[in-house]
């Protein structure tokens, strides 16, 4: 690992990208755009990952942050993805309701279907795919860091 963070052989520098999104799930594509421009080189598998946690997150975002606000343009969502020091973190802010998904018991996956309660398996499943996750509400905003590490070293 060099001065900044790189691993030998890795040249690309930090970066880190940002983006504002609507409450609507087509600005999935913004987000899906974003993780590939950042991680182009990157193996295919955690860019997979990254994608399909950050649609299971946004998605949650978008159906239960705001349903108690119908007043769209006051509704603010802010992703944003940075690679260095061999991970990729992602971040997702959100002046929705407050609300800790990582809180929630995981489900338990060993019942039948029929016998689990709703909820919560998509959260699970997108915390699942990173190495480490953390919630905090700041400032009014829901933040949801999550991390992904590039190599297994």
């Amino acid at each position: 690992v060099d001065s900044v963070g790189r691993h030998k052989g890795d040249s690309r520098p930090l970066m880190r990208r940002t983006v504002s999104l609507s409450p609507s799930l087509t600005d999935l594509d913004k987000i899906y755009s974003l993780i590939s421009s950042v991680l182009e080189g990157v193996g295919g598998d955690i860019g997979s990952a990254l994608m399909l946690t950050s649609d299971e997150i946004f998605s949650n975002i978008v159906r239960s942050a705001f349903k108690d606000s119908p007043a769209a343009d006051c509704h603010l969502i802010v992703f944003s993805i940075e690679v260095g020091d061999g991970e990729a973190v992602l971040e997702f802010r959100d002046n929705g309701v407050p609300f800790d998904p990582l809180s929630k018991d995981p489900p338990d996956v060993s019942l039948p279907l029929e016998k689990r309660e709703p909820g919560g398996l998509g959260i699970f499943l997108a915390t699942s795919l990173v190495d480490e996750s953390s919630y905090k509400r700041a400032h009014g905003l829901n933040i949801l860091t999550l991390k992904k590490r590039l190599r297994d070293d």
